[in-house]
């Protein structure tokens, strides 16, 4: 849990250095749409659960200027298994982005909710049991955008907060193309 507390310590440094920085002028920037789509190492860490998986995830954006965007996200959240148990799990997210562009380099922030949906299979001696399941989380995100024009090259870090206090960490790699 004290990850969370200074990932979201760091955030929030983050933000009021974005916000108060006067070279980001808010008229200025790179207004407009984007697409991107990304490879995912996700990893779950519990007591009972210890795994990851590989997936993948796609957003689209709107930057207003150089520094604030929204951005709405699909994510494939994995496939795990453990002795009898099957859990597959995708989310879809909305977030609020903010940016500090640095010459060529974007350095970006996220806050959001996200609507985690997922599917429980349990084999037991008297046959399979299936359960759906959904709810909302909130996640932050941490990352570096390499600006190379339309095409531009992403890495980012996630962490997807829940009640269960089961530690859910996703690192993309990925491609954004500005439309």
């Amino acid at each position: 849990m004290s990850l969370h507390k200074n990932l979201t310590k760091l955030l929030l440094v983050f933000v009021m250095g974005a916000v108060s920085t006067p070279v980001l002028a808010l008229e200025g920037g790179d207004p407009g749409f984007y697409i991107g789509f990304g490879a995912n190492r996700l990893t779950v860490d519990d007591s009972d659960i210890d795994d990851s998986d590989t997936t993948f995830s796609g957003r689209i954006g709107y930057m207003f200027n150089s520094v604030i965007g929204v951005e709405g996200r699909f994510i494939d959240l994995g496939e795990f298994e453990e002795d009898n148990a099957k859990l597959d799990v995708d989310g879809i997210a909305a977030s609020l982005v903010l940016s500090v562009p640095i010459g060529f380099v974007d350095l970006y922030g996220k806050l959001g909710v996200i609507r985690v949906e997922g599917e429980l299979e349990l084999d037991t001696p008297f046959g399979s049991i299936s359960e759906d399941g959904d709810g909302a989380e909130a996640f932050a995100s941490l990352g570096v955008e390499f600006d190379t024009g339309t095409l531009n090259i992403f890495g980012e870090y996630s962490r997807i907060d829940n009640e269960l206090d089961i530690d859910i960490d996703v690192i993309t790699a990925g491609l954004k193309f500005e439309l």
